[in-house]
C-alpha cells in the first residue's frame, strides 16, 4: 500500500460479479466506470445487518431531519409576515365572485408589505375579524430545540457541539461570587474574556486565567457547604478541591498500615461533614500603585476607605465625612485631606479652570467634616466612590493594588464602619451586602482570616430620635495577630489590637485530616461543618482556561462544559476510531497478524493541558508504572534506547517483582529488556542519548518534532 485516496460514498455502487465476488462499481465523471476489487478498497461502513453496507443515517433519520427543515421553513414564512396570521373581512351583503376577488386584491395591495399594520378604513358596513393565534403557537422554539436533540441522538453528538447548552449539568447559582481580577463578581455577570483567579494544577500557585464560556443553562437542586470560615452553594455534580486519604504503598512504623493524602477534585455530592477542602488564604502580593487618576499613597488609600464607609460626594460642592462628636481618628484624616486635595480657593466657581490651586479648607459641623473642592469631587467620582450607603461598591482597581495599599484601604474603612472588640477581633457591618462581601474578599486577598458573613436584624436610634430598622450583614476578622496588619488610627482600637491574643487555631495544619504534607502557595485547609440541601435555582456553567476558579473563597473546578467535551471524544469519536482500527487491522495485516497493528491515539484528545499532563506523568514516574519511553510515546516523541528509556523507578522500600512468578530478588530495578552494560556517569548517559539521536537521524527514523 502506497497511499489512501478518499472516494465519496455517492460515487460507489456495490455489486457482485458472475462468480459472486463483491465488487465496487466506481462512477467517473469523464470516463467509463471503474470496477475495483475488495482488496483495492478500504471500506469503513457503519451499522448494517448485511455485512456489506452500512445504513444511511440520513435515510433512517429522514423524519426527524425533515421535521426540522419543515419547522425552519414555516418559521421563515410565519415571521416574514410579522407573526401575524390572516383575517376575515365580513360584508353585510352577498357578494359575487368578481366583487369578492376585487375586494381581496385591493386589501392585499394596500395592507401588504411595508404597509402592513397600517390603519384600515372599511366601507359599506364591512367588518374585519382577526384570526387569533396564541403566544404558545407563535413560539415554536421548543420544536426547533427538540429537533436539535433528535439529530444529536442520531449522530451520537453531545448537544453542546451544536450550541445547545440547555442540558448541561450546571455549576453555581447566579448569586455566587467568583474571585475575578477586579474583585468578587457574580457568576451571572462574568463574560468570556474576563480574568478570574485560578490554581495551577502543577505548582499549586494562584494565577489569573481567562473565562472561556459562561451560560445560564437551567435549574438544579443546590447544596450549601459550610466550613468554619467559608461557604459555597453549588449543585451536587460540581467538583470542589479536597483532600482524600488512600492506603500508602509502604507500611508505617511497626508494620502498621499508613495512609497518604491526595489533593483532588471531588463532586460536592460526594463530600461529607468532616471532610477537608482547599480554600483561599491570600492572593499574590504583587500589584500596582495607580488609580484611574494618580499614583496613590498609603494616606490617599486610607482616606478612600474612610470615604467609602462614612463619606458623601457632592459633585458641585465637595466632600463630606460623617463622624462622631469625639471621633479620635479624625485628626489623622484631617491632615490627610489637606495634604492630598486641592481647590481653587475663594475665587473658584467650578467653571473656570485656569486658576491657581491651594490646599482645601476644612469646615467642621456637629457630626461632620467637609471641604469644598470641585477638583476633589470630580477625582473621587472618577475613582468610583460616588453613591449611597446601599449602592456604593469597592472599585475594581483597588483589588489590583499592592498588599500594603489594599490594607491601607481596609484601615480607612475600619475607622469609618468597623469595630475592634476587647479581644482584638475586627467586625465589619453594612446594609449593603455586596459591598460587605467585597471588603471580606479584600481581607482574604491580603491573608487576613475572616469568618462567614452573617445576616441579622439591625435596630438603632438615629440622632433625631427616630428608630431605624434594617437587615444588616456582618463578618469578623478573628485573628488579632493578623488584624494588627490592618491597624487603626483610633487609639482605643490600637490598644485592643496590641492586647489581643493570637488565635492559635487559625491557619492550623489539620495533621489528622490531610494537612500534614499539604503545601500550596496562597491556599489553606478548612473542614466542612455542615451540608444542607436547598431548593432548585437557576444555575450557570463556567469554563476557565486554568480549569479551576475561586467561588466564595473555595477552590472549585470547571463546570460540566469541559466534561461534555470529554464525552464527545468517548461517545462519538472512539466508536468510529475502533471501527477504523479493526477494519485496518484486517485489511492491511490479515487475521494472522503477529506484531503489526493499527492503533489510533484518540486518548491524546483527553490529555488536558500541558500542566495537567506533566503532573500525571510525574506521578506515574514516581510510583513506577511509567517509564521515560512511555511518557515520550504519549507525547508523540521517538523513544530512547531501551537500556535508558525503558527503566522504571522503584519507590523507596519496594523492589521489582518478576513477571514469571519466581521468588523476587532484592536488588536493582528490573528492566524489561536483556541486561546490558549501562553508563553510570551522567555525562556518559547524555553522550549515549545524543549518539542514539544521531543514529536515528542517519536512519531517517527520528521525527522532526522529537526532542532529546
Amino acid at each position: 500500500m502506497a497511499a489512501l485516496w478518499p472516494i465519496a460514498p455517492d460515487r460507489i455502487r456495490l455489486d457482485r460479479d458472475r462468480s459472486g465476488q463483491l465488487v465496487y462499481d466506481t462512477l467517473n465523471k469523464s470516463a467509463p466506470n471503474t470496477v475495483l476489487l475488495p482488496s483495492e478498497i478500504f471500506h469503513l461502513h457503519g451499522l448494517g445487518f448485511d455485512g456489506i453496507q452500512g445504513y444511511s443515517v440520513i435515510a433512517l433519520a429522514r423524519h426527524s431531519i425533515g421535521m426540522g427543515l419543515a419547522a425552519e421553513e414555516y418559521g421563515a414564512r410565519f415571521f416574514a409576515n410579522d407573526a401575524t396570521p390572516g383575517g376575515v373581512v365580513e360584508h353585510p351583503l352577498e357578494l359575487r365572485d368578481e366583487a369578492r376577488k376585487h375586494i381581496k386584491e385591493d386589501w392585499q395591495k394596500i395592507f401588504a408589505g411595508k404597509e402592513r399594520h397600517s390603519i384600515a378604513v372599511l366601507e359599506e358596513g364591512m367588518k374585519y375579524h382577526q384570526i387569533g393565534l396564541s403566544n404558545e403557537d407563535a413560539q415554536f422554539l421548543e420544536t426547533r430545540r427538540f429537533q436539535v436533540q433528535e439529530i444529536c441522538r442520531w449522530f451520537r453528538v453531545p448537544p453542546h457541539k451544536l450550541a445547545d447548552l440547555e442540558r448541561a449539568t450546571f455549576c453555581l447559582p447566579a448569586s455566587e461570587l467568583v474571585f475575578a481580577e477586579g474583585g468578587p463578581k457574580s457568576i451571572a455577570d462574568l463574560q468570556p474574556g474576563e480574568k478570574v483567579w485560578s490554581m495551577n494544577g502543577v505548582s499549586g500557585r494562584l494565577h489569573l486565567s481567562v473565562v472561556e464560556a459562561s451560560v445560564c443553562s437551567g435549574e438544579d437542586e443546590i447544596l450549601e457547604l459550610r466550613t468554619t470560615n467559608r461557604m459555597v452553594r453549588c449543585n451536587a455534580a460540581h467538583k470542589i478541591l479536597a483532600r482524600r486519604k488512600y492506603p500508602a504503598p509502604t507500611g508505617g512504623p511497626g508494620g502498621y498500615q499508613s495512609i497518604r493524602w491526595e489533593t483532588e477534585y471531588i463532586p460536592a455530592g460526594d463530600l461529607r461533614v468532616g471532610d477537608t477542602i482547599v480554600v483561599l488564604k491570600n492572593l499574590p502580593t504583587a500589584g500596582t500603585h495607580t488609580s484611574p487618576t494618580r499614583e496613590v499613597s498609603v494616606e490617599f488609600m486610607e482616606f478612600c476607605g474612610l470615604l467609602l464607609g462614612d463619606g458623601n460626594i457632592n459633585k458641585d460642592h465637595g466632600v463630606t465625612i460623617a463622624r462622631g462628636e469625639s471621633a479620635l481618628y479624625m485628626d489623622h484624616y484631617r491632615a490627610v485631606m489637606q495634604r492630598e486635595f486641592q481647590s481653587f480657593g475663594r475665587a473658584g466657581n467650578g467653571r473656570t479652570r485656569n486658576l491657581e490651586t491651594v490646599a482645601v479648607t476644612l469646615t467642621e459641623g456637629e457630626r461632620q467634616t467637609r471641604f469644598a473642592s470641585v477638583l476633589a469631587a470630580e477625582e473621587l467620582t472618577a475613582c468610583g466612590f460616588a453613591g449611597t450607603a446601599r449602592t456604593k461598591t469597592v472599585p475594581d482597581w483597588i483589588f489590583l493594588l499592592t498588599v500594603e495599599l489594599r490594607l491601607a484601604f481596609v484601615r480607612g474603612y475600619l475607622d469609618a464602619d468597623g469595630h475592634v472588640d476587647k479581644k482584638g477581633r475586627i467586625s465589619f457591618a453594612s446594609v449593603n451586602e455586596y459591598l460587605l462581601s467585597q471588603i471580606r474578599h479584600l481581607c482574604m486577598s491580603c491573608g487576613i482570616p475572616v469568618t462567614n458573613a452573617r445576616e441579622q436584624q439591625a435596630t438603632c436610634t438615629l440622632p433625631n430620635g427616630e428608630l431605624f430598622e434594617a437587615i444588616s450583614y456582618t463578618f469578623t476578622c478573628s485573628n488579632p495577630e493578623e488584624n494588627c496588619r490592618i491597624w487603626s488610627h483610633d487609639p482605643r482600637y490600637q490598644q485592643r489590637l496590641k492586647d489581643g491574643q493570637p488565635f492559635e487555631k487559625k491557619g492550623r495544619a489539620y495533621p489528622r485530616y490531610g494537612g500534614e504534607d499539604f503545601e500550596s502557595e496562597g491556599c489553606e485547609l478548612s473542614r466542612i461543618v455542615s451540608i444542607a440541601l436547598l431548593s432548585s435555582e437557576p444555575v450557570y456553567d463556567l469554563q476557565v482556561a486554568g480549569h479551576s476558579f475561586i467561588a466564595n473563597g473555595i477552590i472549585v473546578h470547571n463546570s460540566n462544559i469541559e466534561h461534555q467535551a470529554i464525552e464527545f471524544v468517548v461517545d462519538t469519536l472512539v466508536p468510529w476510531a475502533m471501527r477504523l482500527e479493526q477494519e485496518a487491522n484486517i485489511k492491511f495485516f490479515g487475521l494472522n497478524r503477529q506484531t503489526l497493528f493499527t492503533k489510533l491515539n484518540v486518548a491524546s484528545l483527553l490529555r488536558g493541558d500541558m500542566s495537567s499532563r506533566y503532573a500525571a506523568y510525574a506521578t506515574g514516574r514516581q510510583w513506577g508504572w511509567l517509564s521515560v519511553n512511555d511518557v515520550r510515546r504519549l507525547e508523540d516523541q521517538n523513544p530512547l534506547p531501551p537500556h535508558i528509556g525503558d527503566l522504571f523507578l522503584i519507590p523507596t522500600n519496594m523492589y521489582a517483582v518478576p513477571l514469571d512468578g519466581t521468588q523476587p530478588t532484592i536488588g536493582p530495578p528490573l528492566s524489561p529488556h536483556p541486561p546490558r552494560e549501562r553508563p553510570q556517569d551522567p555525562e556518559d548517559v547524555m553522550r549515549a542519548v545524543l549518539a542514539a539521536q544521531v543514529d536515528a537521524h542517519r536512519n531517517g527514523t527520528l521525527s522532526p518534532g522529537a526532542s532529546t
